[in-house]
């Protein structure tokens, strides 16, 4: 695999000369590479780079890749990406102490790795990213890779790659406002300015997001939902002279604060308050210096702060005070190029990182990681179309030794109106500083968890394919714009082994609490299938729905792994059904009956849930779009494995213009 790696310039000789559409055609030295050959439904080019880590067509691709983009965001009427991620097939978002997470594949949160503009995020909770806390404001798109991608990734992509791209400026100077207000103090609101003149382009933007916390259960004072209030700002500006090269730096800064109160069986109460503070900054340089050639270089650098206070009502004994403080440096340098029939990137990505906490013995931890990577997309013939992708990353841990990560994604369009994809791969995750160092003292609930530094490194196998029908549009090209609708049904199979997991040191007794640690005790499998059907009439019409299956099992206790689903149906509809620009948008998902299993290994199943989140736009001449929305229609209750809101009503405007 990695020989086709290394021989593709040499094998791009020897092919017969490309058509005229070929893949890429070359350029005078100077101007930024294009790619030629996209063709997407709207006859236009849609770049994506989460599928080999450099722009690349999404027609083009040899691996499948799901893509949110702007007008879906705006349709949707959802403030946050986890709201945003709910009518994904395949993808099942949960919430979790550490907040709202998304699971693929029937895997946990920690084995889907979050990227923010190419770079992993920071600050996870119990090994979840709170997708709350990303704007959809400030987001230009989001594309979905599923299914192990550590041989790109490295360590966390074992169910696949969740990549946010932010918004940036260019063009005339533009300003848009938007605010929501609603019940239960909801309260959401943002700023952008975004242009560019001559070679320099940017944007610039603040939001806040604000709501009361909620209890469903009065029997005792504890609350289901915290109270959130969240603030930030990011900005990036860019020069791109007329030369082969150019520069950009971008930066974000949030807070993120939340209340609550919670209720043990003693009859102790505790509030709760947790601050997060988070800074990322990242210069970014290309360079291309004619032909089918860019290189990247991006060193970034992140600081994750988080402060925990649990106080105990009438008592200081129990009390619980943390801070802990995450920095993280990394610097990527990655190539891409086009040779004849061959798309290649390759790179090197270093990252040193540092935790300071008092919940760490000795008070801080570090580790280096540094990493080679190399993918070809190759394709072989033209008609039909056969492409095949190898690739393979080779990573140090400073903790964990090395590791090797192949994989293998094949594409065959037997027609132009189908194409048939199929991956493999395995991947990796090393534990973090929480699971190896961190020591959580929840004493006044009972308990404490020690962190392993032991611990080894999970590992995992998986298999991925997909059928995708979409009939291709009678035109003067042999592959024209496709039509408005696509079917698709695939499958995955993956296999963990020494998975993380929370194991019993000590049982508790009258005097101190149990203590619990984590070991490389538990194995699993996560299989199934999806189907999806998409539909799309100019602008009147806009149809989305999927239907998933999950099997996912402890091998070790021969049992369903917590939480998952076992069937899901999730879809979007929208629709301008009248001649002035009104436009009811809907979001819905029915989750199936959930399994969960308690410390005596008895299984208890939740009951099926529907979520429905519906709104009504109006705009109002060119600058301005007036909504009413609901979130949550029906009420759905399930506080104690969801943490669903109640039914929240709201009201919002946006204004845009020069």
């Amino acid at each position: 695999m990695l020989a086709s790696l290394l021989v593709a310039p040499v094998l791009a000789a020897s092919v017969p000369e490309e058509p005229a559409d070929a893949r890429q055609a070359p350029e005078p030295a100077g101007e930024r590479p294009v790619d030629t050959t996209c063709v997407d439904r709207a006859g236009a080019c849609e770049e994506v780079v989460v599928a080999s880590r450099a722009a690349q067509s999404r027609a083009d691709t040899t691996a499948a890749v799901q893509v949110l983009d702007r007008a879906r965001i705006e349709a949707s009427g959802v403030a946050t990406v986890g709201a945003l991620l709910r009518t994904v097939p395949g993808v099942q978002i949960t919430t979790t102490h550490g907040g709202t997470a998304v699971r693929q594949q029937g895997m946990d949160p920690k084995h889907t790795l979050i990227l923010v503009d190419g770079r992993p995020v920071a600050g996870r909770v119990d090994g979840t990213f709170d997708l709350d806390r990303l704007p959809l404001a400030d987001i230009e798109r989001v594309e979905i890779l599923s299914g192990p991608a550590s041989a790109l990734y490295g360590s966390e992509a074992l169910g696949g790659v969740i990549s946010i791209v932010t918004r940036r400026g260019g063009g005339p100077a533009r300003v848009e406002v938007s605010a929501r207000v609603g019940e239960r103090r909801l309260v959401e609101a943002g700023a952008g300015v975004s242009g560019g003149a001559g070679a320099f382009s940017g944007r610039v933007s603040a939001n806040v997001r604000g709501e009361a916390g909620y209890d469903l259960d009065p029997v005792d004072v504890a609350t289901s939902g915290d109270a959130i209030d969240v603030a930030g700002v990011r900005g990036s500006a860019r020069f791109d002279p007329a030369g082969a090269w150019s520069v950009e730096a971008d930066g974000a800064w949030q807070r993120r604060e939340g209340k609550g109160i919670d209720a043990t069986a003693t009859g102790a109460v505790f509030d709760r308050h947790a601050l997060e503070e988070s800074a990322d900054v990242a210069v970014t340089t290309e360079r291309w210096p004619g032909g089918a050639h860019v290189s990247r270089a991006t060193l970034s650098g992140t600081l994750w702060r988080q402060q925990l206070l649990s106080d105990q009502r009438g008592s200081d004994v129990s009390d619980v005070w943390a801070e802990s403080l995450d920095r993280r440096l990394t610097l990527a340098l990655s190539h891409r190029f086009v040779a004849g029939r061959h798309f290649v990137v390759g790179g090197v990505d270093g990252t040193a990182e540092a935790l300071d906490s008092d919940r760490v013995a000795g008070g801080h931890a570090d580790r280096l990681r540094l990493a080679l990577y190399a993918q070809d997309d190759w394709r072989l013939t033209d008609s039909p179309r056969v492409s095949v992708s190898p690739g393979a990353r080779l990573d140090l841990d400073e903790l964990f030794g090395w590791h090797a990560t192949p994989h293998l994604a094949v594409r065959v369009d037997p027609v132009p109106s189908l194409t048939l994809r199929a991956s493999g791969g395995q991947g990796w995750r090393a534990p973090d500083f929480r699971e190896m160092f961190l020591w959580l003292d929840h004493a006044g609930y009972g308990y404490v968890v020690e962190g392993n530094p032991a611990l080894g490194p999970e590992a995992s196998w998986g298999v991925t394919g997909e059928a995708r029908w979409a009939p291709v549009v009678a035109s003067g090209r042999a592959a024209g714009p496709r039509a408005p609708v696509s079917l698709s049904v695939g499958g995955w199979w993956n296999e963990v082994q020494d998975l993380v997991d929370v194991t019993l040191l000590e049982e508790g007794t009258a005097g101190s609490p149990a203590r619990y640690t984590y070991g490389n005790v538990a194995r699993a499998v996560t299989r199934g299938g999806e189907a999806g059907v998409t539909l799309a009439l100019g602008d009147r019409l806009s149809v989305e729905a999927g239907y998933t299956f999950t099997d996912a099992r402890d091998r070790a206790d021969d049992r369903p792994l917590d939480g998952r689903a076992p069937h899901r149906v999730a879809g979007s509809f929208s629709t301008t059904p009248l001649s002035w620009p009104l436009t009811l948008s809907t979001n819905a998902e029915w989750m199936g009956p959930r399994p969960y299993t308690d410390d005596a290994d008895v299984t208890t199943w939740t009951a099926p849930t529907v979520l429905v989140d519906a709104r009504l736009s109006l705009r109002v001449g060119t600058h301005l779009e007036l909504e009413t929305g609901v979130r949550n229609a029906l009420d759905a209750r399930d506080e104690e494995t969801l943490g669903l809101a109640p039914r929240t009503f709201y009201a919002g405007l946006t204004a845009r213009g020069p």
